[in-house]
């Protein structure tokens, strides 16, 4: 079958499988931006449950409501066996189910350990060592790329002096056509 006579359908589900697809190569290069991709995927309102299940049991391993998202994740992979007829589907989704309720033990697990963490602690409190917290991998941060930066501040210094040194004006919109009123 050609692109050319492909249903509306079909061309939204290849979409949907990429974008899943994409969302799970984000978390196995450990990128946070494929929970992101995750919660957009999520929004999608002609998702499946087969994508949905997978975008949750994804998010399982986020720090963003893992629990609720383990528990959906296990409830659509159980909806989704009881809808198909072959073994070998049925073997797939309860291969998928089973590792969604391996990690939704595991969130279970580090919520748990997160009470405890926070127990006996006004919610002004865990919000101030939260952004400590957050400070301090900052700080981190900023230490191990702070040569970037510096590589960043020059190439931008450059491309200003250029800029002045042809006429154009300084600016990030600038068009590059001198003098002709673009």
């Amino acid at each position: 079958m050609s692109n050319g006579s492909m249903s509306n359908g079909s061309q939204i589900s290849r979409i949907f499988r990429w974008r899943d697809h994409m969302a799970w190569d984000k978390y196995h290069e450990g990128n946070d931006e494929g929970f992101h991709m995750a919660h957009k995927l999520l929004l999608e309102p002609r998702l499946g449950d087969y994508h949905a299940a997978n975008m949750h049991l994804l998010l399982t391993k986020s720090d963003d409501f893992p629990v609720h998202h383990g528990q959906e994740a296990v409830r659509l992979y159980t909806e989704l066996i009881n809808k198909v007829t072959t073994e070998d589907q049925i073997a797939y989704l309860q291969k998928k189910k089973d590792q969604a309720q391996e990690w939704l033990a595991d969130a279970e697990q580090r919520e748990a350990k997160e009470k405890e963490r926070w127990a006996g602690m006004t919610g002004e409190e865990i919000v101030n060592a939260k952004m400590a917290e957050a400070m301090a991998t900052l700080r981190q941060y900023e230490e191990e790329h702070e040569h970037d930066e510096e590589q960043e501040d020059e190439y931008e210094e450059q491309q200003e002096d250029t800029q002045e040194g042809e006429g154009r004006p300084k600016g990030r919109y600038n068009s590059g056509f001198k003098n002709s009123g673009i």
